[in-house]
């Protein structure tokens, strides 16, 4: 017998004290584990401030010692923290991040790390919980401190929290089980009563019979009813004996239509919830897109600081080789931010195609630590990358979000774990293939292929996997997009795609981009040399919020004999043109700002000077743009993030200067 129906078998007074009693457990239930965490973040937030107290006391003792190189000064001041229990062990490091001076607590083992690697704030562990904060001086950081505190209170608060909360849910169930268990008595009798006389009528079909009442609640109302019903089925029961027969006719004619339209109705529903499927998928990967572009503009003014000024740093240290070096893995790192970007915007579909020769091995080292956090523990990733460079015409982001969607399905197929390898290697497709599987071109193609050990798919299935929105999984966990995307990106860049499958026996994808006719297919990156001279002293406007990347931007320019005058929103841009009108031959206007954005600042500008030369520049993509009505597209225009060389090559040619 199900739990349903062994409800249904109980008398209403069991009932009513069993939905009494579990309304009271779950309400104390949900309202201790409310106040149980309430309790655990405020001692969590108090020792961190006693933590932080500490800190900043002892940090603000030992500045004179680390200005002096005073160690014994600063083991002394250190050594205070013996006073307080709770404190194992402390540790100041000098401005190098080395050892300046250490406390333990008794016989504790503690590991003092190099300063460069610990974390900024606060860290946690069962047993202990750890502090490493900078110490400055006139805004200066000139040392850093490291503290160590067991968390012994917190249990034994902990404890006390439980032990108080077991006993006031205890108290407070029993208390409730004693008062329900009285009132359900004074609730159900009276209802008994009314039921027993309507199983009397019912049996006996006497409507004479009318049932008492003498109270004027609830239950009294519905005996009122009651009676009152009687009186009406007592005068209409004759009636509805000489219209039964007529009636049953009439229902059996009303079902039969009833039924046919059911079904139509039944069948424009399931069209509907595929429909309306289809369309939250759809807003779910438009939030995420949302969401992609915000994130590409933040990142983009950072990694463009980074990448210019690691730029024009690489210019000056060019003669010397180690220093060449540094600023070479500094600019390498950047542009793999970059791709990380480019690859976040690939994944939402926001990214405009950009091919250009890639290392199909490189797209794939670069994707794999990525690929490696969207797979369980339980599924090994292999890569089996050809010997040689394979060079193919196509969209580095593009590719990534290939990898990506093509793991991410493999990793679905696997519930249990398994085993998934991604291949690289390069092939000719004669005239024998074509003929065989009826598509492609003859010539040489980069073949990435992803396998995985999963549940495999039937024929009807792998004849439709590429459709969109077709899927297999359960209704939310899987858009049907997925398969489609990455057939429209392999087929945007020229490619083909095949899949194979069994079932039990996993499945594998390859794809085939063409191979770039090149002798050469990748350069190393050269110098890129700029005239120092390039300007003639001309004066530009620069728009834009951001400070680091307005510094930036304003450094590449004067080092390009450019004068620049600065201004940090729209509103702030219109009132100095208005100043310096016939001094700016040009303005770089960052196309979203405060107050006002780029393009209604050159709206405003051109009714002041109608030649006036602009230059636009953005992180957000151009669907963004387009949804705020912000159309660019016939205008100047530079994405982030941007480097010195092609702003100043641009800011040349649209000044026009020999």
């Amino acid at each position: 017998m199900t739990l349903l129906k062994k409800w249904q078998t109980q008398p209403i007074k069991k009932k009513f004290l069993l939905a009494g009693m579990s309304t009271t457990v779950v309400a104390l239930f949900f309202v201790s584990v409310a106040f149980f965490i309430n309790e655990i973040v405020y001692l969590k937030d108090a020792y961190q401030r006693e933590l932080n107290t500490v800190s900043k006391t002892i940090s603000n003792n030992v500045v004179s010692s680390l200005l002096f190189y005073d160690k014994k000064s600063a083991s002394e001041i250190i050594s205070n923290l013996s006073l307080m229990e709770n404190i194992i062990g402390a540790a100041i490091y000098d401005r190098e991040g080395r050892l300046f001076a250490t406390y333990r607590k008794g016989n504790e083992i503690i590991n003092f790390e190099p300063a460069l690697h610990k974390k900024i704030g606060f860290s946690y562990s069962l047993r202990s919980i750890e502090l490493f904060d900078y110490i400055s001086f006139e805004n200066q950081q000139i040392g850093a401190i490291y503290i160590k505190s067991d968390i012994k209170r917190i249990y034994k608060t902990i404890n006390t929290i439980i032990l108080t909360i077991t006993l006031v849910v205890l108290f407070s169930v029993i208390l409730s089980y004693f008062l329900l268990n009285r009132l359900q008595t004074l609730i159900i009798e009276p209802i008994n009563n009314l039921a027993n006389l309507m199983d009397a009528i019912s049996r006996q079909r006497d409507y004479t019979k009318r049932a008492e009442f003498t109270t004027k609640d609830e239950i009294g109302y519905l005996a009122m009813v009651f009676n009152e019903m009687l009186d009406t089925i007592q005068y209409h029961d004759l009636e509805l004996e000489r219209y039964r027969k007529h009636l049953e006719e009439l229902v059996k004619k009303r079902t039969e239509e009833l039924i046919e339209k059911n079904e139509e109705l039944m069948k424009e529903l399931k069209e509907r919830k595929k429909l309306e499927e289809q369309l939250i998928q759809s807003q779910k990967l438009e939030a995420i897109g949302t969401l992609a572009g915000g994130v590409a503009h933040d990142f983009n003014n950072l990694l463009t600081v980074v990448l210019g000024y690691g730029e024009l740093l690489k210019q000056k240290v060019k003669d010397n080789e180690a220093l060449n070096r540094y600023v070479e893995n500094i600019i390498t790192s950047a542009e793999k931010g970059k791709r990380l970007t480019e690859g976040l915007l690939a994944f939402s579909r926001k990214q405009m195609s950009l091919p250009k020769p890639m290392n199909l091995n490189e797209a794939v080292r670069d994707t794999e630590k990525i690929l490696k956090r969207l797979i369980g523990e339980d599924i090994e990733l292999k890569t089996l990358l050809h010997d040689k460079d394979i060079i193919v015409l196509a969209d580095y982001g593009q590719i990534e979000q290939i990898l990506i969607n093509l793991v991410t399905n493999a990793r679905d197929a696997m519930p249990k774990g398994g085993e998934i390898i991604i291949e690289t290697s390069t092939f000719y497709m004669d005239v024998d293939f074509i003929a065989k599987y009826g598509y492609g071109k003859k010539g040489y193609y980069g073949v990435l292929k992803v396998t995985d050990t999963g549940m495999g798919m039937e024929k009807k299935v792998m004849e439709r996997i590429f459709e969109p929105f077709f899927t297999t999984k359960e209704v939310g966990k899987g858009t049907g997009l997925g398969l489609s995307v990455v057939y429209g990106i392999v087929k945007q860049n020229k490619g083909f795609i095949n899949v194979e499958s069994e079932l039990n026996k996993g499945s594998s994808f390859t794809v085939l981009l063409p191979i770039v006719e090149s002798e050469v297919a990748l350069k190393e990156k050269e110098l890129i040399e700029i005239p120092v001279d390039y300007g003639r002293g001309e004066t530009i406007l620069l728009a834009e919020d951001d400070d680091s990347l307005r510094g930036l931007i304003k450094t590449v320019l004067e080092q390009f004999n450019y004068k620049v005058v600065e201004s940090t929103n729209g509103s702030d841009a219109i009132e100095i043109f208005k100043e310096k009108k016939d001094d700016i031959a040009l303005v770089i206007l960052d196309v979203i700002m405060p107050k006002a954005n780029g393009k209604e600042v050159y709206d405003r500008i051109k009714e002041i000077k109608p030649e006036i030369k602009s230059l636009f520049i953005s992180g957000y993509t151009s669907d963004f743009l387009s949804s705020r009505d912000i159309a660019v597209e016939h205008l100047e225009f530079i994405q982030k993030p941007i480097l010195p060389h092609e702003l100043v090559k641009r800011v040349k040619k649209i000044l026009k200067t020999d």
